[in-house]
């Protein structure tokens, strides 16, 4: 039987012409290829082992032995080597025609020191070694943009306790580093420093133009600031000019204020007029039972209605009276009136129920604008802020604004000679209401105690309280504060 067969010569020889052509491809390659040798030392002359030297833009890198010497193949004369090592400056050079490059690493102060503000100036964290704490950058981004800058440290330094004593809007609360120098959080404040100035605390600056926080925990602050620094010192950097183009930034925050969940449970009336006069009637025991007349000012105590009896006061403190005496004046009970029995004289009594924590107490709110402009060249750089800040607090006739504005410039004359100049304006105008117990005051005034005289207008001061009804401390003008 006989086999046909053939030979495909064209097939054969594109195989060996694909061969060819990928063998001189390679040739061609490891002829443009370049070896590089060469030793990395420091300016002073000692060898850095360690250095990487990669061939920028790929994965092709080597690192010096223990004498500082490497040797590395890039593409060719137009790669581009990049030393680098920790604490040195990164160098770039280009291999062109060259087959030894020996290079000296610049030290790196940038890169080595973390610059920390002690005093009236910087210093290296390497030098330092007293308790320093710095708060800056990402953990100041979600901070609360309104309210007290110094609650910007609530939970991000140990050590260091800030607690909100006051609830008007505007108020500074208390801080204590390590415990302070008294019990409590009275007179042991820490030192302030913004920019290099003492400030008395730090309730004019606008949260979003603070750029760092340090705080100087130990008694060695003393020994910069002397006394005065004795519990301890917290030095504020605000921002500064940059260069590059103008950058503007707008910010603005809206935020609640519930004051619901805080109201306290009371009585009813009726058993709230019961447990009174009860007590009106022990204290009177000591006196003789001179009870019933001559104490306009006792909202326990019972008040003639018609003004042409005996002991009528008018516009008295108290809101309690005979029922029998308010239908025969008026002919029925007014509207919102409660009538209860006295358990002192078993007569039927008739009052208003006002409410006080209605009146003393509201809903909050707070709104807070920022404008900045930043921006400047190798030669001058400068910063702008304004800001805004408006509360209307959880007391009603309680409210706080702060207008603010701050600039600063920066002059480079030489390599040596700076200057430049700061500015900081800010205006509180707060309205303090009848003080920093709003809460205490209208938990505890009886629902007798009048807010309203007869015409209308807001009645004085309680004799049993010693509070002012927040209606007639601002009708007199009381409270507002411009600093």
């Amino acid at each position: 039987m006989l086999m046909k067969s053939y030979f495909d010569f064209k097939k054969w020889a594109r195989r060996v012409l694909l061969v060819a052509f990928l063998f001189n491809l390679t040739f061609l390659v490891v002829l443009a290829q370049v070896t590089v040798t060469g030793t990395v030392t420091m300016e002073s002359g000692e060898t850095v082992p360690g250095t990487t030297i990669q061939e920028k833009g790929t994965t092709n890198g080597t690192i010096t032995n223990v004498d500082g010497n490497y040797s590395i193949t890039v593409a060719g004369g137009e790669s581009v080597l990049v030393y680098s090592f920790v604490g040195y400056e990164t160098q770039e050079i280009v291999v062109g025609n060259q087959t030894v490059i020996n290079t000296a690493l610049a030290v790196s102060l940038t890169a080595i020191e973390e610059i920390v503000v002690t005093g009236y100036g910087s210093q290296s964290r390497a030098t330092i070694t007293t308790s320093i704490e710095t708060v800056a950058g990402e953990d100041l981004q979600n901070v609360p943009a309104g309210g007290h800058a110094v609650n910007a440290l609530v939970g991000k330094v140990p050590g260091v306790i800030v607690l909100q004593k006051d609830g008007r809007s505007g108020s500074a609360p208390a801080i204590q580093i390590r415990g302070g120098t008294t019990p409590g959080f009275g007179g042991d404040s820490p030192l302030y420093i913004v920019n290099g100035f003492i400030q008395d605390d730090l309730g004019g600056l606008d949260m979003n133009d603070i750029e760092e926080f340090t705080i100087l925990k130990d008694a060695a602050a003393a020994a910069i600031y002397g006394a005065q620094a004795a519990n301890g010192v917290i030095i504020v950097k605000t921002r500064t000019g940059r260069v590059g183009q103008m950058s503007v930034q707008f910010k603005y925050a809206h935020e609640w204020q519930s004051i619901e969940r805080y109201r306290q449970p009371v009585m009813t009336p009726e058993e709230e007029m019961y447990y009174a006069r009860i007590g009106y009637l022990n204290y009177e025991r000591s006196t003789g039972y001179q009870f019933i007349s001559g104490r306009s000012q006792w909202w326990s105590a019972v008040q003639p209605y018609d003004p042409s009896q005996a002991g009528y006061v008018l516009d008295n403190a108290s809101q309690l009276h005979w029922y029998d005496d308010v239908i025969a004046f008026n002919g029925s009970l007014p509207a919102g009136w409660h009538k209860t029995v006295d358990p002192v004289t078993g007569r039927q009594m008739a009052f208003p129920v006002n409410d006080w924590q209605d009146a003393t107490l509201t809903d909050g709110s707070a709104d807070n604008y920022f404008l900045n402009f930043n921006g400047g060249s190798e030669k001058a750089t400068y910063n702008v802020s304004l800001g805004f800040y408006d509360v209307q607090g959880v007391g009603v006739f309680n409210d706080y604004k702060r207008y603010y504005m701050s600039a600063n410039t920066d002059f480079k004359m030489s390599d040596k000679v700076k200057s430049g100049f700061t500015f900081g304006y800010t205006l509180e105008d707060e309205n303090r209401g009848e003080g920093n117990q709003w809460y205490q005051r209208s938990g505890r005034q009886s629902i007798t105690t009048r807010l309203f005289k007869e015409d209308g207008s807001p009645a004085p001061n309680f004799k049993n309280s010693g509070k002012y009804n927040p209606a007639y401390y601002e009708s007199c003008g009381r409270g507002r504060d411009r600093a």
